[in-house]
């Protein structure tokens, strides 16, 4: 390279001086040095004829499809004021938000027929707008007095501290989306002091609920459907009979935590499993065979399957199932239709459907606590903590949680067994730990389901019961001795509840 440099400087300089009278030459041309240690610089590039004319024909075929296209006009109907804050977000979201709503607007006309009341109390969004930390303070003690929601039906009342705290969460939000601007430091400060000093005055509970975990082989997901199912054969590494494979795809994933990204799961046959009740693979198959949902016509049963064969050089066969059944869900409504059960296969099953099916499945064990399905995820969590095959980066991509404060805060289970064993360095015992502390630790077949004639005999006889319907048989009298309309409207409601 060093040669070739030379070469090249020695030859510009032979041309600059055979040509100094030239009106090409610059003096920068002049004064170049054939020792001079700057690297040349390449020529400016001009373009060629031809290619003048090819940018002038590009110029053309632009003008020419200007003529031909218009941008749109911007006559949508797109407003971003009409987009609700809370879009996108979940039901029970939406329900909090909308019970702290309700709640103010209660307070506020609670306040606003005092004597000598303030006119801000007239609108409810006026007065959050101009409210003080004490007079949120006392919206909050408002609230746990509360005994009857604003429809007539008796509220739960406040038994643990995180209820309040979640009030007080969502007022906050109620309150950024009516000011537009966050609550300052300052004042959410001095009424977080003030939920903690309303905490220990109604001797509110401070301990979370106890994570107790439910272990099962996969959870239920009502929004689950045969779109989100792809079933294939796949081939045994281990030359055995191809291996029947279900891999789910929700699309319902929690987008509010900015995660987006759709996980699949993929659930191999596992032949000798621990339960073939809740085996995911006895459970789908068992949907999709009724409903005749594969494509292929003679798939009619497990039978059927096992008698495929992946084709040599390939790892898999896909089963697709029918386009037309995309919508139907795993988990669908069943009603009663002139006397006969339907199967509304379009419909999901209704969140209280299965929680009343929880609660009986609760009955009929004997659990002590009551049952909730999270609690599947519950023991799910805990599983994937504990295998020790999925790191905790895997585990929140699962979870769909943004970060491990998450599992640890809501997840983590918070009775711990095998401490002693590890701290006299012995293996603990991993069955042991598991039996006690899961939920059916609790489970006592001893406790009825349903009462004899007898054991109903004696319950009316209970001193606490008979208060009670002595208080209800005084109150009904004196609603209708009353002429007061609003109070028997407010007296019926709460009899029927």
């Amino acid at each position: 390279m060093r040669r070739r440099r030379e070469a090249s400087a020695s030859s510009r300089t032979a041309t600059t001086e055979s040509s100094t009278t030239s009106p090409g030459i610059t003096d920068d041309d002049r004064s170049f040095e054939p020792n001079s240690e700057t690297d040349l610089t390449e020529p400016e590039y001009l373009p060629s004829a031809s290619e003048t004319e090819n940018v002038t024909d590009a110029s053309a075929v632009e003008l020419i499809h200007r003529g031909r296209y218009e941008d749109p006009a911007d006559d949508t109907d797109e407003d971003l004021s009409k987009v609700p804050e809370d879009y996108g977000r979940s039901n029970n979201t939406w329900k909090l938000n909308l019970r702290l709503k309700d709640r103010w607007a209660r307070y506020c006309r609670t306040k606003a027929i005092e004597p000598s009341a303030d006119p801000k109390w007239e609108d409810a969004e006026d007065a959050l707008r101009q409210a003080s930390p004490n007079d949120m303070h006392r919206f909050l003690n408002w609230c746990l007095k509360l005994e009857y929601n604003s429809d007539g039906r008796r509220l739960k009342g406040y038994k643990k501290a995180s209820a309040l705290q979640v009030d007080w969460k969502y007022f906050r939000l109620y309150y950024t989306k009516v000011t537009k601007q966050e609550m300052s430091k300052e004042m959410g400060g001095a009424v977080h002091t003030g939920v903690r000093h309303l905490i220990d005055k109604r001797g509110l509970d401070k301990q979370p609920r106890a994570n107790t975990p439910v272990y099962i082989e996969d959870m239920a997901m009502l929004h689950l459907q045969f779109k989100h199912l792809q079933i294939t054969l796949q081939r045994d590494p281990h030359a055995g009979p191809p291996v029947p494979m279900i891999e789910i795809e929700p699309q319902f994933v929690k987008s509010v935590l900015g995660m987006f990204n759709v996980n699949t799961f993929a659930l191999p046959e596992i032949v000798y499993g621990v339960s073939l009740v809740f085996s995911p693979h006895v459970l789908l198959f068992s949907i999709l065979f009724y409903a005749k949902a594969f494509a292929a016509p003679h798939m009619n049963s497990m039978e059927d399957l096992r008698k495929l064969l992946v084709e040599d050089g390939r790892q898999e066969m896909p089963l697709p199932l029918k386009s037309e059944m995309d919508n139907y869900h795993v988990f669908p409504e069943v009603d009663v239709i002139d006397g006969e059960p339907c199967i509304l296969w379009e419909t999901q099953m209704n969140g209280s459907t299965l929680d009343g099916q929880l609660r009986l499945f609760n009955e009929i064990h004997g659990f002590l606590n009551a049952f909730f399905s999270h609690q599947f995820r519950y023991g799910g969590g805990a599983l994937l903590d504990q295998s020790g095959f999925v790191s905790e980066a895997q585990r929140n991509v699962i979870m769909a949680h943004a970060s491990s404060r998450t599992f640890v805060k809501h997840y983590q289970p918070r009775r711990h067994a095998g401490l002693q064993e590890v701290m006299c360095g012995v293996n603990p015992d991993e069955e042991f730990s598991r039996a006690i502390t899961r939920m059916s630790r609790w489970i006592d077949r001893r406790r009825p389901r349903y009462l004899t004639d007898a054991e109903k005999a004696s319950v009316e006889k209970d001193p606490e019961l008979q208060s009670a319907i002595r208080w209800q048989v005084e109150l009904e009298d004196r609603c209708a001795r009353s002429d007061d309309p609003t109070l028997r409207v407010l007296g019926n409601a709460c009899f029927l509840s």
